[in-house]
């Protein structure tokens, strides 16, 4: 089979259509390759406007500000609390590495640390 043949073929067996429609698509997407206007072509004022815009240079975009973090009091409360307790079992062994979140313990040649996780609520 030519080229052509098959092409038509395989448009036919794809789209289930009949051989004249298969031969019409056949020849339309050949004059879209060659670069001819089609009936569903813009006009040429619209496709102006189009590439125009298309080829827009400027775009606005807002700039985000970061969100302000806010201290959750009862978990710098939790992390101070075991603090305490563990300078009273091991004396200058203990210090809070980030205050809401993490203290670091050496003992003996050991180095242990302790992070404090607070879990959202779970939704129903």
């Amino acid at each position: 089979m030519p080229k052509a043949d098959e092409q038509i073929h395989r448009i036919m067996v794809g789209l289930k259509v009949s051989e004249e429609e298969a031969k019409a698509i056949y020849e339309a997407d050949k004059a879209i390759d060659r670069g001819e206007r089609m009936d569903f072509d813009l006009s040429p004022e619209k496709e102006k406007e189009a590439k125009k815009y298309g080829n827009a240079k400027n775009h606005t975009t807002k700039a985000k500000k970061p969100k302000e973090k806010v201290a959750d009091e009862e978990k710098i409360g939790i992390i101070e609390d075991i603090l305490a307790i563990l300078n009273e079992e091991y004396p200058n062994s203990a210090k809070i590495v980030n205050k809401e979140r993490e203290i670091s313990l050496e003992i003996g040649e050991n180095h242990y640390s302790i992070t404090l996780t607070k879990h959202r609520n779970k939704k129903n």
